[in-house]
């Protein structure tokens, strides 16, 4: 299976870990670029030749931290792009979303990428659980320039 992955995380360093842990444990022929949510160089025939987005579930900003990813998520599902959410947290197990993945998910990061890899893009609704979980961090986007 030939296929490019986006990794986009809240950090450089875990960016990094993500791209190197999928990119040894796949086995397949799939190409990594990795970026950060402040150094995104997303670009219209990026997102087009993608096909699944890792992303950072949280992007910390001067509030704290937002669902970064869950935005994303969604306006990268609008455009039929796959996407899978990440995060330090061990709740995927009573969530059973097949579009988040954490510590407590039954499978392993690398497999969960594979099968998302067979299946077609989701709808942006696939994650309003996701934006239910999470609602406490689903605010606006810090805007410096607007107090």
């Amino acid at each position: 299976m030939s296929a490019l992955i986006v990794v986009i995380m809240d950090s450089e360093p875990l960016a990094s870990a993500v791209a190197r842990t999928l990119a040894a444990a796949t086995g397949e022929d799939i190409d990594i670029i990795r970026m950060t949510y402040s150094d995104s160089r997303m670009s219209r025939e990026l997102l087009l030749r993608t096909d699944l987005f890792v992303l950072d579930l949280f992007r910390r900003d001067a509030l704290g931290l937002r669902a970064e990813g869950i935005y994303a998520a969604e306006k990268f599902a609008s455009a039929s792009r796959r996407c899978l959410l990440i995060a330090g947290r061990a709740v995927s197990s009573r969530l059973h979303c097949p579009f988040y993945w954490d510590i407590a998910a039954p499978d392993h990061l690398p497999d969960r990428v594979l099968r998302l890899l067979r299946q077609e893009a989701p709808l942006p609704e696939a994650f309003a659980s996701l934006r239910e979980n999470f609602a406490y961090y689903c605010r606006p986007a810090y805007d410096g320039h607007h107090k």
